[in-house]
């Protein structure tokens, strides 16, 4: 099924040649990698905590403080989407590193991402969806805006109305020059597992766009199984290993809260369901799995995983 992910291989390869090959910065990434589980949500969370928007984003659920998820609606809007956590999540994590809390604010605009990667992409105008190319594009070339007021347009509360509008119509030029100065230097396409396996583990989110689908139902330890087949781009937030010693990811939807059923790993976010590291490698096959760069570059940031 077809959730938003229109693929322009094309687009994505022509891209991906204009862009900084990170590579010796990867390969010292892997050959570096303690395998430690890393759960980029939490410095979010623990951002969100400090923030305005808390009673939104979070939910108490025992003895866990868990984070909520976006919801895309009934629009193909699930790269930006995706784009939105993963811009959110690197900010949140780029704070807590300088020890900052207290000015991360507010979650990361979908209808602005999704905006500005339609126009990147060269999709404005009729339909919906997008591509993960297209997305990092327009970090780098537009930036992006956040959940807040911007003069009269507010854009606190995400609107399916909003998105699609700007989806095909393009951002409104009042709030161009402000998404210009959260502009990303640089992105990498991601060519394989243990690529993203370090990634994730030195604190950098992934948008994972692919058309495979996953069970609407996790087991107990919040795993689902790759089934059936879904156009689609979710977010990479987290790694662990089991005690079989199976290494999973992490994946966000942008379904909402409850479009899937079962158990939660600790504190896992909801919306939320790790895969097997098999499957993420065959959504990088697809070719259109992208890491964003900020102005430090792919490096390992300055972060204990065993204190979150």
């Amino acid at each position: 099924m077809d959730y938003g992910y229109i693929p322009d291989y094309e687009q994505i390869d022509a891209f991906s040649s204009t862009l900084c090959q990170s590579r010796q910065d990867l390969i010292s990434l892997v050959s570096s990698d303690n395998n430690q589980d890393a759960f980029l949500y939490r410095p979010l969370v623990f951002c969100l905590s400090k923030s305005p928007v808390a009673s939104k984003w979070l939910v108490k659920d025992g003895e866990y403080v868990r984070l909520k998820a976006y919801n895309q609606g009934n629009i193909g809007s699930c790269v930006g989407n995706a784009e939105a956590l993963c811009l959110s999540t690197e900010a949140a994590l780029d704070i807590v590193q300088r020890n900052e809390p207290e000015t991360f604010q507010y979650m990361a605009s979908p209808e602005a991402c999704y905006g500005f990667g339609r126009e990147a992409g060269g999709m404005l105008g009729g339909g919906d969806g997008c591509y993960g190319a297209a997305v990092a594009k327009a970090d780098m070339s537009f930036g992006t805006l956040w959940q807040t007021s911007y003069g009269s347009i507010d854009l606190a509360d995400y609107s399916v109305g909003r998105c699609r509008d700007w989806g095909r119509n393009g951002v409104p030029s009042g709030l161009r020059d402000i998404a210009k100065q959260h502009k990303l230097s640089d992105s990498y396409r991601i060519k394989t597992v243990e690529e993203a396996w370090a990634l994730i583990g030195a604190g950098h989110p992934i948008n994972q766009c692919s058309n495979l689908g996953f069970s609407t139902t996790r087991d107990a330890e919040g795993i689902s199984r790759q089934s059936g087949s879904w156009g689609h781009s979710m977010a990479i937030i987290g790694r662990r290993t089991t005690k079989g010693g199976n290494r999973l990811f992490l994946i966000q939807n942008s379904w909402g809260d409850n479009w899937a059923s079962g158990g939660l790993y600790e504190d896992q976010p909801q919306g939320s369901f790790y895969c097997s590291d098999k499957d993420v490698e065959k959504a990088i096959g697809q070719g259109d799995v992208f890491v964003k760069i900020n102005v430090d570059g792919i490096q390992r940031k300055n972060l204990d995983w065993g204190d979150w």
